[in-house]
């Protein structure tokens, strides 16, 4: 990279502006032909000025020794205003193209050349020789915009000689001259009217070049009419506070390097010990004063004596700044507290995604040494100080100007894209440490018609931002969110709950991950010596995991097959600083593959309420500790297969139960879950309502092992229910089969008609019996209260190849249900009455007569018949 001007010592350039003061009050235009063999002096040129030199003939020619390719460029101050005039000469010894070509700045408002300055400039090919042309463009900041095009394929010639005339009348007409032979026999090109920039300081030259090209730009004959006459003082403009004990003040134009007789006066008993230029922004002055300032006061500053480069004096201007002590943010001071990340279809605001960032401390934050991520992309967030209790909106910034102030909006260059359904958002700062983060799924809406677009998800209580899916809703407001504003959801309180550990899982004989229901307090969190394995190997190292919910413990020697250990957490302080009460203790193991009977299907409800999710629920009626993550779960039909991983790493423990579902958010909206542990989130099959199968099996090297099985059909519902949505299909019996018909019914309303993460509403245990029928509840009551709601009829060690037909009696003898009729029964198996008559409806209280008649394959035939009673329980 060559040297820019940014560079330049405060010595070389208090130089450089004394002889343009000596030199611009003698002159009333700019000539320069470099006939004295000089460009350092008479005027002189700042920049890269090792990269050029004056040549034999006269001229100004690149000369770069190190023949690399760059880009290049010197500089004068010439300043115009208004109507002017500016000519010169250009050759290039080659034929241009897009990474060799020159650029002539006809005038810049400040000396930025190459960077944030604005002005205007001529560019000579750049493109290809067919279509290359001399051109005039504005330049604003690091943008332009074409104002005039010369005759295409003009300069596509080697070598390229050209000479140049630019206008500016007194009313911003612009015409471009040319003359492609390098003469003076000017033919128009064309005109155009801007009035953008009045006010040009600097003229410029610059080569951008590969090194074969490194000496083979010239210039010559520049000539600029009239030059600006500055009569006019500088004027004081704005007083910023850089920190406690430096401001710095911004004038209207650059300033002389000769400040002997300039003075700043601060109120408030402030001194000002020391003032000078800012080095590379000679229109800004820095000065160190003391005492430190204070937060919030408001601080009067006058300036006297500071010139211009015509030695004009600025004489008891007066700027007023509050100072704000800005300071860096720690954790979860700053949060993400609103996200668009569908706008579409628009509601009522701009069709964008936008981030709104909430401040919930007392202290004044900036914002610069952030870093915003989706993961894939990230992104330094602009300075900007927010306030305490103030949200600001984070937008692209070519969408910044859809956003009125009343949002507050933000514009980010290139703000990280944000996933519709489902994407992890973090906040980190310059070292690396976690600020905020959040990791949001499509549910979290909590609303079918909202997900689908036009509106944000908002953070409910800003107190409670360590928990995760429970506070993030759709926003309620009807433009379909509140971008820097209070939230529509907003119900501050600070939450004083414990973070808890949800589950621990071996990912290896030396690796542990646990997950907690809240994110941590990372510094915390990471200390070695919080966990504790009771009778085991010592945690050497803990890892953060994703947004601060997830740990990695990595341990000193291996786990044993077998042993079941207990892990004790020792202290634990959540992302706000609440810290746990008591240590917490939790149980693993490494896990054993799971075998045929291992687990039991214990729930399933496969026809939800409207809005509502599937969910199936396994039973470990094993000794063993069960990798979850090893099982598939699957609908296989004759006219359909559809198959699912098990994606969640957890252990399930004997007598413990495992739910999967698609959303834990919706399902926990819709059900008590008495033991959150056991509910995961996991993609399901397809489940028809009205029938279908459930399969739980294991896939090791293309050997499945079904661990268990359940053709389910919607008849198996109590036919006493009114509605069967949202009803789920419980278990009667660990013991009994999967496949008996008779071992399933309808959950029970007392239980909200599901029992995900608990004991089944409607459960039988199975005892010892030596008669090949049995009647379980002789007396019940069909109420759905959960207790003795049905009659079961089970058959014990049958031959095979029996048939069985089962009526129900009234009193007097009348046929009121028939529960199976010439069935071919198992050898252990079951049928249900539920209460109800052939029609469906509830029959009344009172003594009714089963009447069962069994016959087997050698034509033996048994009767057996039982006095039964429908109940009702008191209140």
């Amino acid at each position: 990279m060559k040297n820019q001007f940014l560079p330049i010592s405060p010595s070389k350039i208090a130089l450089i502006f004394l002889c343009f003061i000596a030199w611009n009050t003698a002159v009333a235009q700019f000539v320069e032909d470099f006939s004295d063999g000089d460009f350092t002096s008479n005027p002189t040129w700042f920049g890269d000025v090792d990269e050029f030199i004056v040549n034999d003939d006269s001229r100004l020619q690149l000369n770069d020794a190190d023949d690399s390719s760059s880009n290049v460029f010197l500089a004068t101050q010439a300043p115009t205003k208004g109507e002017s005039s500016w000519e010169f000469w250009v050759k290039m010894d080659f034929s241009p193209s897009s990474s060799n070509f020159a650029t002539v700045y006809l005038g810049t408002e400040n000396a930025d050349i190459l960077g944030e300055s604005n002005g205007y400039f001529v560019k000579i090919g750049g493109v290809s020789q067919d279509v290359d042309a001399i051109e005039l463009f504005r330049k604003d900041g690091n943008d332009s915009e074409l104002l005039i095009s010369g005759l295409e394929g003009g300069v596509g010639t080697d070598p390229v000689e050209v000479r140049v005339r630019v206008t500016r009348s007194a009313t911003s007409e612009w015409e471009l001259f040319t003359d492609l032979g390098g003469g003076n026999n000017f033919i128009s090109r064309g005109s155009a009217n801007d009035d953008t920039y009045d006010l040009l300081s600097f003229f410029a030259v610059e080569c951008r070049y590969s090194s074969t090209r490194s000496e083979a730009f010239e210039f010559d004959d520049i000539r600029i009419d009239p030059l600006f006459v500055d009569q006019e003082a500088p004027q004081f403009q704005q007083v910023t506070a850089l920190d406690a004990n430096t401001i710095e003040l911004i004038f209207s134009e650059p300033l002389s390097v000769d400040l002997s007789d300039a003075s700043i006066i601060i109120n408030n008993g402030i001194n000002v010990s020391s003032f000078d230029l800012e080095a590379g922004a000679i229109d800004q002055v820095r000065a160190i004063v003391s005492p430190a300032l204070v937060d919030g006061q408001v601080y009067d500053v006058t300036v006297n004596g500071f010139k211009d480069l015509a030695d004009n004096a600025i004489q008891n201007e007066s700027q007023s700044f509050t100072y704000i002590e800005e300071v860096f943010a720690d954790p979860y001071e700053i949060l993400i507290t609103e996200i668009m990340a569908d706008p579409d279809p628009p509601i009522g605001l701009p069709n964008t995604e936008y981030l709104e960032l909430y401040n919930t401390g007392n202290r004044n934050i900036q914002l610069s040494n952030l870093n915003l991520s989706n993961g894939s992309a990230s992104v330094r967030l602009p300075s900007l100080i927010l306030f305490p209790d103030t949200y600001v909106c984070l937008v692209d910034a070519a969408d910044f100007l859809l956003y009125d102030s009343s949002f507050n909006p933000l514009a980010v260059d290139n703000l990280p894209a944000l996933r519709n359904s489902d994407g992890t958002l973090t906040i980190v700062d310059e070292n690396g440490i976690l600020i905020n983060g959040v990791s949001y799924t499509i549910d979290w809406y909590r609303d079918d018609f909202k997900k689908e677009g036009g509106y944000s998800l908002e953070l409910i209580n800003p107190g409670a931002a360590c928990q995760g899916s429970e506070n993030w809703i759709a926003s309620d407001n009807l433009s379909g969110g509140t971008p820097g504003q209070q939230n529509s959801v907003f119900n501050f309180q600070f939450d004083e709950s414990q973070a808890k550990l949800i589950s621990v899982f071996p990912v290896d004989p030396t690796t542990l991950v646990l997950e907690f229901d809240k994110v941590l307090d990372l510094n915390i969190a990471q200390v070695s010596g919080n966990y504790q394995i009771l009778d085991g190997p010592e945690v050497s190292v803990v890892s953060i995991l994703g947004t601060g919910r997830s740990l990695e413990l990595s341990l000193g020697s291996s786990l044993e097959e077998g042993v079941i250990y207990s892990l004790e957490l020792l202290e634990l302080v959540d992302c706000l600083g609440q810290a746990q009460e008591n240590i917490q203790q939790i149980t693993f193991a490494l896990p054993a593959p799971a075998l045929a009977g291992d687990l039991v299907i214990n729930e399933i409800l496969f026809n939800p309420s409207s809005g509502g999710v599937d969910f199936v629920e396994f039973c470990n009626v094993s000794e063993k500790v069960i990798d979850a993550s090893t099982l598939l779960i699957g609908n296989i039909t004759d006219s359909e297969i559809d198959i699912v991983n098990v994606e969640v790493q957890s252990l399930i423990f004997p007598n413990d139960f495992f739910v999967m579902t698609p959303s834990e958010l919706i399902l926990s909206e819709q059900y008590e879950i008495v033991n959150p542990q056991f509910l995961h989130e996991n993609e399901l099959p397809s489940f028809d309502d009205d029938s279908g199968n459930v399969t739980l099996f294991t896939s090791t090297l293309g050997v499945e092992e079904i661990i268990d099985a359940f053709d389910y059909d919607k008849d198996f519902h109590n036919a006493l229910l009114v509605d069967e949505n949202g009803v789920s299909l419980e278990r009667l019996s660990k013991e009994a089969t999967s496949q008996d018909e008779g071992n399933w019914h309808s959950s029970a309303a007392a239980n909200g008609f599901a029992s995900p993460t608990y004991e089944n509403s409607q459960r039988i245990v199975l005892e010892e019996t030596d008669g090949a029928y049995t009647l379980i509840n002789k007396t019940f009551s069909p109420d759905q209260d959960g207790f003795e709601d049905f009659l079961q009829i089970r058959f014990n060690n049958l031959d095979p190849g029996q048939l069985a037909t089962i009526k129900i009696y009234d009193r007097v003898g009348r046929e009121v249900n028939v529960l199976a009729n010439n069935e071919l029964v198992s050898n252990s198996g079951a049928f249900l009455w539920d209460g109800s008559d052939a029609d469906g409806n509830l029959v009344r209280m009172g003594i009714y007569v089963l009447w069962m008649q069994v016959f087997s394959p050698q034509g033996e035939v048994e009767v057996f018949k039982e006095a039964v009673v429908v109940a009702k329980q008191l209140d």
